[in-house]
Order: structure tokens, then sequence, then C-alpha cells
């Protein structure tokens, strides 16, 4: 229940964002006058420095520690306590006022009168409002007599080691079928990663490495470039020329002497071996050579399209057979 004899709590104004720690602390001492809330101690055995379960108005219930009250250390698991960053909510505040009354209630004499205790402990502001703590070690020396609890760092040393216990238990045949499920997926996972580690994406120390997509990259540079002529493809400096696409076969000579019985490397004349000295494609270099070797034959004069009865007539010729038997001939 809401404590109506405590004093007026300069609190904000709830517009007001303009606020300060203490401005904010206020704030949550005044819902925690204004608010009801039940509280239980989860330990009985301090009835101080304990845990508390504190239910609120709204219907929540949360749980929350006191530890220290000279150096306000508390805990609260609410949302509120983890964000604001003050050490204190509205349930701890509630939790204080609850311990506050209770001691009053059990020795009225140890606090003194309400009006004692604001003018001893609290700094008021020109309204007679609490603004502030005060002489805090002086209410610790007070109430030291009657704490039931240690803190922590008077009892760490003598805590026992920690014990860990594993227990083994078998899985149900529903939570084996669901381990399997996702041990597959866990292990398709675990060879993708190890073909294709994603270290191999981090770049040396020291190294910059640019990244190129869409348009910019070398996929679509390659594509772009493939349809272009060789002389407006455009090369690194320094590099040669890329291999052919596909490379001659090696038993050529081979293939020629079994398909058209005729061996490409004896010379025709004097029957002595051949060997090849290099292989000249360029159509200018060839009709250079030839002509030379007088071998040269100019090309023929653009030919008339069928049916004109000009200098060359075509006649269909059925009989002939274009390609070599070559069932025979590898069978001879």
């Amino acid at each position: 229940m809401p404590n109506q004899a405590s004093p007026e709590i300069a609190a904000p104004s709830p517009h007001n964002w303009r606020t300060t720690d203490e401005d904010e602390i206020n704030r949550h001492r005044a819902r925690a006058r204004t608010e009801e809330f039940r509280i239980s101690n989860t330990d009985a055995r301090h009835p101080i420095f304990s845990n508390f379960r504190v239910r609120s108005g709204s219907g929540l219930t949360y749980s929350g520690e006191v530890r220290d009250v000279r150096q306000r250390q508390f805990a609260c698991d609410c949302v509120d306590f983890r964000i604001n960053g003050l050490g204190t909510c509205k349930q701890v505040e509630a939790v204080l006022l609850q311990l506050q009354v209770r001691l009053d209630f059990l020795n009225p004499s140890l606090l003194g009168s309400l009006f004692r205790f604001n003018r001893e402990y609290y700094d008021l502001d020109d309204r007679g409002r609490p603004a502030g703590y005060r002489n805090l070690d002086k209410l610790h020396e007070r109430i030291k007599p009657h704490m039931l609890r240690r803190r922590k760092a008077d009892v760490e040393t003598e805590l026992p080691e920690r014990s860990d216990r594993n227990f083994f238990v078998p899985l149900s045949a529903e939570q084996q079928g669901e381990y399997e499920a996702h041990e597959h997926v866990v292990a398709q996972l675990a060879t993708l990663a190890k073909r294709h580690p994603l270290t191999q994406h981090i770049p040396d120390k020291g190294a910059q490495m640019v990244r190129y997509y869409g348009w910019y990259s070398n996929k679509m540079r390659g594509v772009r470039q493939r349809w272009l002529p060789p002389e407006l493809v455009v090369r690194r400096p320094g590099l040669s020329p890329p291999p052919p696409l596909k490379l001659p076969s090696k038993g050529w000579r081979d293939l020629i002497l079994r398909v058209w019985h005729v061996d490409p490397l004896r010379c025709p004349v004097c029957q002595g071996p051949m060997r090849v000295i290099a292989v000249i494609d360029d159509p200018r270099a060839v009709e250079k050579i030839l002509r030379h070797l007088g071998a040269w034959h100019d090309p023929p004069a653009e030919l008339s399209p069928p049916g004109d009865g000009g200098a060359y007539t075509y006649e269909p010729c059925d009989d002939a057979d274009h390609t070599p038997d070559y069932e025979n001939v590898l069978t001879d």
C-alpha cells in the first residue's frame, strides 16, 4: 500500500525531459510511494539484505535484491532497471520504503520521528523537499546491529569451491528425431565451410581488396570483350595473348595416314622425312610465301548466281559421294 505519511518528493514533471539522475531517482521514489505493491521476502532468514518478490499494480511480478543500502547496491530483473543506468527502479524503492517502515514499526526509537529522520538524513531544498542523502555513515552505524546478513565481500573467501555435475539423460523418440534433423543440417554446413572457408575472403594484413559488382564485375567485362574483335580487346601490358581455344591433337599425322593413306610428313618428291618448323595462319604471310614459290593462284572472279547462264553452269550431281567411306578405309 502507498505510504501516506511519507514526505513529499520533488519529482520532475512527466513532460520535462531535461532532468538529472537525481530527478529521475526522485521520480521512481514518488511512484513507489503512490502506487500499490505486494512485497514478499523469499528468504525469511535475512529480513533486510535479502531477495524480494514484488508484484506491481499491473499484475506483473519482479525479483529484486537489496545488497547494500550505504553504497546503494540493488538489483532487479525489470527492464527499467537494466536500461536506466540509475541503479534503482520503482520496485527497489518500494522495497526500501517497506524496510524503512518496518524498522520504524519494530523499534520506533531506532530512527526517531519522521521529522527528525528527514532533517538528519535528507538534504532538503528551499521548500523543505528531499533533494538527496547525507550522513549515511551515521545511519549505517545505527542500523548495523540489526543487520542479519553480511555482504558478499565479507564472505566470498569463506565460500566453498565451485562444483559442477553433469547428468546424461537419454533422449526421447521425438527429441532424437529433432536432433537428427539438426545434425544433418549442421553436417552439410560443416562440409560447405570446409570446402569454401570464409577465411579465404579475408585479405592479408596490409592488403587492400576492391570488389566490383554488376556492370563493373570481372564476369561482365569478360562477357563484353567476348563479342569484340581481337584488335579492340583491352589487354594488360606485358601479358601474352591467350592460348587457342582448342589445341591440335598430337596424333594428327596418324589420323591423316589412316584416313587418306597419305603421310603428311613425307616429301612427295624425294620421299624423305619432313618436320614441322612453324604453323602460319596469317593469310597475308601465306600468300607472300606461295607467290615466292610460284604456287599461288589468284581466286576466280565472283561467280554468277545459279540460273544466270554465265560462264559457269551449275548441275546437280547425286551420284558422287563427297564423304569418304571411313569404315572401308579403316578395314582395308
